[in-house]
């Protein structure tokens, strides 16, 4: 009996962050930093937490190697990495950060038990 793989969106992020640690390759790192410190203020605390700034941010990120500089370097000064910080607002829409991965990357991408794929 084949596995069923089916993953909620929340889980599908959370494995393309996990996937993104490998990807390697030239990127505009003044860029990138840029992008960090904005998603840090806006990650950095419930006051200034803003979901749709959020997205605009990582819709700029369209190179794998750019998503794999913003995974390995995003880190908030309480040591949380960038899924842990979006995974703080229960309110966030993980749909909304699946359609962008969705557009600027050939997703799905998922555990080694389901082939990669979600």
């Amino acid at each position: 009996m084949d596995k069923i793989c089916k993953y909620s969106n929340q889980e599908k992020v959370k494995h393309f962050f996990i996937n993104a640690k490998s990807w390697n390759g030239s990127v505009d790192k003044v860029f990138m930093d840029k992008i960090i410190t904005k998603l840090k203020s806006n990650l950095g605390s419930y006051l200034s937490f803003n979901g749709d700034e959020i997205l605009r941010l990582l819709s700029q990120i369209k190179t794998r190697s750019g998503m794999g500089y913003l995974v390995k370097n995003f880190k908030l000064d309480d040591g949380n990495n960038l899924y842990q910080a979006l995974e703080k607002d229960k309110s966030f829409s993980w749909k909304d950060v699946i359609n962008i991965l969705e557009k600027n990357f050939n997703l799905p991408y998922g555990p080694s038990g389901c082939g990669n794929m979600l």
